[in-house]
């Protein structure tokens, strides 16, 4: 069996594949479009994305991280719910500002990675 990386290597070579990266888009919910059932805006926060390539700079004792290592490290530090599968994880509680009202909250979206891959940085976030 090939390993992850003999697979990206190989995908790489025959498609034009999106690199490994988790784009961010946000949504508003103001006290009003809370009444209406809706967010008053939503959009991209980062469209293209944090890029999970490991380089040299990346390196460990052990060797090159892996682009699973790299998204555990980018979403670890963000209090996360998962958002029914392995591509999209959102801001657990968001953020809210306290004289308006208005409650921001953040979606990771996971791009560019394998099945196995995602199955992976799921169990490393262990949201379950």
């Amino acid at each position: 069996m090939a390993t992850a990386k003999e697979q990206r290597d190989y995908l790489d070579l025959c498609f034009d594949r999106s690199w490994p990266r988790i784009t961010t888009t946000y949504e508003v919910v103001t006290p009003e479009s809370a009444e209406d059932g809706d967010v008053a805006e939503s959009g991209w926060e980062d469209e293209v994305g944090h890029d999970c390539r490991p380089d040299q700079g990346d390196a460990n004792p052990h060797g090159l991280w892996s682009p699973v290592h790299m998204a555990v490290a980018f979403l670890s530090d963000k209090c996360l719910d998962s958002g029914g599968g392995p591509e999209s994880y959102y801001e657990a509680d968001g953020h809210t500002n306290m004289y308006t009202g208005v409650h921001t909250r953040l979606a990771f979206h996971l791009e560019g990675f394998l099945p196995d891959e995602l199955d992976a940085i799921h169990a490393f976030l262990d949201l379950d």
